[in-house]
């Protein structure tokens, strides 16, 4: 699951969490600079994994972290990425845009 605000995520990282899967691992997160994370693929569905977080929050990575624990899975985490979730976000965003896009 990618949200559409993960404008850190490219071809490489969603093809790195797919090999991750593929090589064996239950779950890959990619964490996000705030707390929560960019990116979660499962190999096989984990409702328990997202009831009662605490979204929007800082602490949404380390919830998941300890549900993926609890849960027994086996996961992998690609490096940092970042999502936009303020205007300070909104504006690196701009910055990391080819100048053609005058729509943001």
């Amino acid at each position: 699951m990618i949200g559409g605000d993960c404008a850190s995520l490219g071809e490489a990282e969603l093809r790195a969490a797919l090999g991750l899967l593929a090589a064996g691992h239950e779950a890959v997160l990619g964490p996000a600079a705030d707390g929560g994370y960019v990116l979660i693929g499962l190999n096989r569905p984990c409702p328990m994994l997202f009831r009662g977080i605490a979204w929007s929050t800082p602490t949404v990575l380390a919830a998941t972290r300890r549900r993926l624990g609890q849960a027994g899975l086996d996961w992998a985490e690609l490096p940092p990425g970042w999502d936009v979730d303020t205007p300070a976000d909104l504006r690196r965003l701009r910055s990391n845009l080819p100048a053609a896009q005058p729509w943001l």
